[in-house]
């Protein structure tokens, strides 16, 4: 089936619901799209609500898609001048306990981006 979102303009952010079987191979559409939207409607701040997704990415799948997500930011940024502050929201296993996809993408430059388990963390971090 793979992944599909939904979005919804919130007051001050996008509220993106993903859900389907965690695919790879999806990975790259469904950063586009999400992000496409953001820049589009000049909002900065996403909510990325993963809790619908099941699977569980290998630990090259977290490198591959953490990589990926900081790319394609470095290039939003060269093209519009400023950076998303994106916050994923989902349960484990789906996230890394250990959060190493977040760790990647921050190794590569999208320091904006935070991971969590914890719904108060995630609101938290996004409005601050």
């Amino acid at each position: 089936m793979g992944l599909t979102f939904k979005l919804e303009l919130q007051e001050n952010r996008v509220l993106a619901v993903v859900e389907g079987d965690f695919d790879i191979n999806s990975v790259e559409s469904l950063i586009t799209g999400i992000l496409d939207k953001c820049y589009e409607i000049k909002y900065e701040k996403v909510f990325v609500d993963v809790t619908r997704v099941t699977g569980i990415p290998t630990i090259m799948e977290r490198f591959q898609f953490a990589e990926t997500y900081a790319e394609m930011q470095r290039g939003y940024f060269s093209k519009f001048g400023y950076t998303l502050r994106l916050v994923v929201y989902g349960l484990e296993p789906l996230i890394d306990p250990e959060r190493f996809g977040e760790i990647v993408g921050h190794n590569r430059g999208a320091v904006s981006i935070k991971v969590t388990t914890d719904l108060a963390e995630a609101e938290n971090w996004l409005s601050d």
